[in-house]
């Protein structure tokens, strides 16, 4: 019996306010009173997720154009400045460098969604960080709107399922909320709202950790701990984001092979390389001195893409150039070729408290008393976050937990293609779960 290639990824992330709270929707749960959207490319912001930027005004980056010397190849300069710079890539190239020895993967659409819903109920100084950052429009009412939009825009289907499950819970010996946060929370983000005693700690936790689990189907548990909470916690905002995609073009069980990975430090291992060979969309950047291959999902626009630099060591210097690369527009200079894949199975599992990175990106008074967010009613304290438990798990293999691997026949023409391309993954690479206007996911892989 046929078996399909899957790729399973979770994620989960977590904001323990000491009174602050933002939230997400379920991506499939679609509110039947709004017509459906379908999003342009210019509605989001930096191309990554749902605040609106003209692409042209500022989140535009490296131009990338083909290169009349090869169908496969492609050029760019990196010396016109940038305006802004996404929100997505600039955190990649942060934990890119804190995380360059061991596996790292993150979901930036996640974390842009409890930032957009906090940047709708702050003013002042952490107003203006947030908007700094996120690359958000002066109107908030915008940022939800084209949040619940962006949301209600996927759909999940038999091949592809992706879920965003968001639950706000909020001590009992406070609050109320005020009624403008409820009623935003419900309509634009799809947030749950729950009462939940912080004081009896460690049962806190236990409510916590089994709706994640829940969520993501048991992939993700024990996000907290007891001692995550006390007396004191007013909210607690949990974020969840689930996804699970079949290959469009599938990989063989049959031809996944061990062979050698290396390293950074040039250490050879051996890993599980998968092989196919197929027409893939395919561009060798030489500013970048990478390659991009483009795996796409059955029956969606999402695909993964992998960049792949062209020296054993180079992972560092591609993903300090990242950040000036518009993703979006990369994919656009990606020609169809006769491509060999080697892939190595990989699974990842990272965690990580945001708050440094999100520190060195300028947003400060989150986390300190600047932080003016309007959350409860008869508010006369400022609320700031504790803590952003970020924690992500990713598997791509040919045997995901709801998926098995696939043995078949692959037919060879007789008549070889004039040209093939080579793109063997035996060295430490990035990789990026996109559609045509969310980055999903990001991460590297320094060992599989």
């Amino acid at each position: 019996m046929q078996r399909k290639i899957l790729l399973l990824f979770t994620f989960c992330s977590i904001c323990c306010t000491i009174g602050q709270c933002d939230v997400n929707r379920p991506i499939n749960s679609r509110n039947p009173h709004r017509a459906n959207f379908h999003p342009s490319s210019n509605t989001y912001p930096d191309n990554d997720h749902p605040i609106p930027i003209e692409i042209g005004n500022g989140a535009s980056v490296i131009p990338l154009s083909s290169s009349s010397s090869s169908p496969a190849s492609s050029q760019s300069s990196l010396t016109k400045p940038l305006n802004r710079v996404p929100f997505s890539t600039k955190l990649f190239q942060i934990l890119s460098q804190w995380a360059l020895q061991e596996n790292l993967v993150f979901s930036p659409i996640s974390l842009k969604a409890l930032l957009s819903f906090v940047y709708t109920v702050s003013k002042g100084k952490l107003s203006q960080e947030l908007r700094s950052i996120l690359n958000a429009p002066l109107n908030t009412t915008r940022v939800a709107w084209n949040f619940e939009n962006l949301l209600n825009s996927f759909e999940n289907s038999r091949a592809i399922r992706l879920v965003m499950a968001n639950n706000l819970y909020y001590g009992k010996q406070y609050g109320p909320l005020a009624d403008e946060i409820e009623d935003l929370a419900h309509s634009s983000f799809g947030l749950d709202l729950n009462r939940l005693d912080f004081s009896t700690n460690y049962q806190a936790a236990n409510v916590i950790n089994s709706w994640v689990a829940k969520k993501t189907e048991r992939l993700i548990q024990n996000i907290v701990t007891g001692s995550s909470f006390n007396a004191e916690t007013k909210a607690v905002l949990i974020n969840a984001i689930y996804f699970k995609g079949e290959w469009e073009i599938e990989f063989s069980e049959d031809d996944t092979k061990k062979q050698q990975f290396y390293k950074l430090n040039q250490q050879e291992i051996l890993v599980d390389m998968m092989y196919a060979e197929d027409i893939f969309r395919y561009g060798h950047f030489d500013e970048l001195k990478a390659s991009v291959l483009e795996l796409p999902y059955k029956g969606s626009d999402i695909r993964m893409l992998i960049l792949l630099p062209d020296q054993r060591d180079g992972l560092r210097d591609l993903e300090q150039k990242l950040h000036q690369v518009n993703l979006h527009n990369l994919t656009e200079q990606l020609k169809r070729e006769e491509v060999t894949v080697q892939l190595p199975k990989f699974s990842i599992e990272y965690s990580h408290n945001m708050i440094k990175p999100l520190q060195q990106m300028g947003l400060v008074s989150l986390f300190n008393e600047d932080s003016e967010m309007n959350i409860f009613k008869d508010q006369r304290m400022p609320l700031f976050v504790d803590q952003i438990q970020h924690k992500a798990f990713i598997r791509v293999n040919e045997a995901g937990t709801e998926a098995a691997a696939s043995s078949f026949l692959k037919i060879t023409p007789l008549s070889l293609p004039v040209r093939m391309i080579h793109f063997a993954a035996d060295h430490p690479f990035a990789f990026v779960i996109i559609n045509s206007n969310v980055i999903f996911f990001m991460g590297h892989v320094v060992e599989p």
